[in-house]
């Protein structure tokens, strides 16, 4: 028996509302998380084995290492720093024939004078006047040069505090004293100014005024027309520094306990 149309219908739409309630939502695929490459790791380096001694020897024990005592500092070292402290160091002494018998010179007339100005002086005219023209003149650059080098500003400042004070002017007459004492005195001096403080007469020898007249005074009696290395006042030390007065005692000890 055939249906009637209608009731066709409705039972193919019960159908359908029946298949779409069985059916499934879509599920959206999960996605994956993205893993982080793995650091590469370093293989470990398996330390070196040891090598076993030989059989019948005994293995060496570690002997540490010596201790190495500091040097001390010696004697021209810190002779050198005391020459300059801030400064230039002093060149060292010229040589040569013709500064040994200057030095020579200087010698003889420092054993006939006894230190005394006057005979000093004269002593040194006559030694002088004793000389053909060019050993005259050679003796004239030995003495400039010796006055120059001894213009050191360390030196200076010792004589400020042995003689309590001194000008350049004086400074040009310690010099000359200092080059009549003779060449160990003098080379020691610039070494160590501090040393002075050992010449017994030291105030006197060198407050030397007249001194460095005498070879000017000779060349000029000949008509010796030499020209001469300026070492008089009024030039500038080229070599250490100049002492403060509240650090003379300090450098200078020695002749701060004798002068100071």
């Amino acid at each position: 028996m055939r249906r009637p149309a209608n009731q066709a219908t409705k039972l193919k739409s019960k159908l359908k509302s029946k298949l779409k309630l069985k059916s499934k939502p879509k599920l959206k695929p999960k996605l994956k998380p993205k893993l982080k490459p793995k650091p590469k790791l370093k293989p470990k380096l398996k330390p070196k084995p040891k090598p076993k001694p030989k059989p019948g020897t005994t293995p060496r024990a570690k002997q540490p290492a010596p201790k190495v005592k500091p040097r001390p500092a010696s004697a021209s070292s810190t002779l050198a720093a005391t020459a300059a402290v801030a400064g230039e160091l002093i060149p060292p002494p010229p040589r040569g024939p013709d500064v040994d018998a200057f030095w020579a010179l200087i010698a003889r007339v420092e054993a006939v004078s006894g230190g005394e100005l006057a005979a000093a002086c004269e002593g040194f005219r006559s030694a002088l006047d004793a000389l053909g023209d060019q050993a005259l003149v050679a003796m004239l650059d030995c003495f400039d040069a010796a006055m120059l080098r001894a213009l050191d500003a360390n030196l200076w400042s010792a004589a400020r505090l042995l003689h309590g004070g001194c000008s350049d002017d004086t400074f040009w007459d310690f010099r000359a004293g200092l080059v009549a004492l003779g060449h160990e005195v003098y080379e020691r001096a610039l070494r160590d100014p501090d040393s002075l403080a050992a010449v017994e007469d030291i105030e006197t020898r060198t407050l030397f005024e007249g001194f460095q007249y005498v070879p000017s005074t000779v060349a000029a009696a000949r008509g010796l027309a030499h020209p001469r290395t300026p070492s008089g006042p009024g030039g500038k030390p080229a070599t250490g520094e100049h002492v403060a007065e509240n650090q003379l005692a300090g450098r200078f000890p020695r002749l701060a306990k004798r002068f100071g």
